[in-house]
């Protein structure tokens, strides 16, 4: 079990410089969420803590229970939102591939049972494109879109279960 240390001019690198509020009502910074991004990507080993490290004569301890309840809260509510995003996208997914296959069986059922005539002929040339165009389009989603949803889900909620701790750092 390891820690990432990372470190901070002041507590306002933790949050957005555009809102003015207190912190336990600010926005978490997308440039602070991004860098443990990158900061969790060149990790080999598994982490549980991280530390935030701020200057000595910046640390206010008595702020920091309420940064650190911010920033579970945060994250906490990150994770719900690309949860709830992937079981939407996965079922939607679903979904598309089950039209397309019931497309290519009315596809199917045109081509072999309804006498040869214009209408079917119009028929099959329109549902087995369309047909084709659900399974591809519900198999890409499946397979592709829902990994990246999967990954940012996975980072919150590493980020919503990690120890987080203040350090002081002393010149």
């Amino acid at each position: 079990m390891a820690a990432l240390e990372l470190w901070l001019d002041d507590y306002s690198d933790i949050y957005s410089d555009f809102d003015s509020r207190l912190y336990t009502k600010r926005r978490v910074s997308e440039d602070f969420v991004e860098e443990l991004k990158r900061a969790f990507a060149h990790r080999d080993e598994f982490t549980t803590d991280l530390v935030l490290r701020i200057p000595v004569e910046k640390r206010d301890q008595s702020q920091e229970p309420f940064i650190t309840e911010s920033l579970y809260t945060f994250f906490k509510k990150r994770r719900s939102a690309y949860e709830l995003m992937f079981n939407k996208k996965r079922a939607g997914s679903w979904l598309m591939l089950l039209a397309g296959i019931l497309v290519m069986g009315a596809g199917s059922v045109v081509t072999f049972t309804i006498e040869h005539s214009v209408i079917s002929q119009v028929l099959r040339v329109i549902l087995e494109p369309g047909g084709w165009f659900f399974v591809w389009t519900g198999m890409d989603s499946l397979f592709y879109d829902l990994k990246g949803i999967k990954k940012e889900k996975k980072f919150y909620t590493d980020m919503a279960t990690l120890h987080w701790h203040f350090r002081p750092v002393e010149k």
